[in-house]
């Protein structure tokens, strides 16, 4: 079920349906995931703060999405997550 609404979520942020997206990625974090399905939830509710113009806030999730996808072994989301928030720095 995390899965799904994971997926959902980051089909929403690509279409720019923040309000959405953002509603299922936390029912995905709500049901207690796997560290990679967390990391890249909260990749995706970064990418949403930044669309807001919410820098600290995506901060802190991408921060988070680093932790849980190294935590998860996922390469590829820790990589994206270092790669934004290096971003952020500038």
């Amino acid at each position: 079920t995390a899965m799904w609404f994971a997926h959902r979520g980051t089909a929403r942020v690509r279409l720019a349906r923040f309000p959405e997206a953002e509603a299922d990625l936390r029912q995905a974090l709500d049901t207690m995931p796997r560290d990679w399905i967390r990391g890249r939830a909260h990749a995706q509710l970064g990418t949403i703060e930044l669309s807001r113009g919410n820098p600290d806030q995506a901060r802190r999730d991408l921060e988070s999405a680093l932790a849980f996808a190294e935590r998860g072994g996922d390469g590829v989301a820790a990589r994206a997550a270092r790669r934004q928030l290096r971003a952020l720095r500038r």
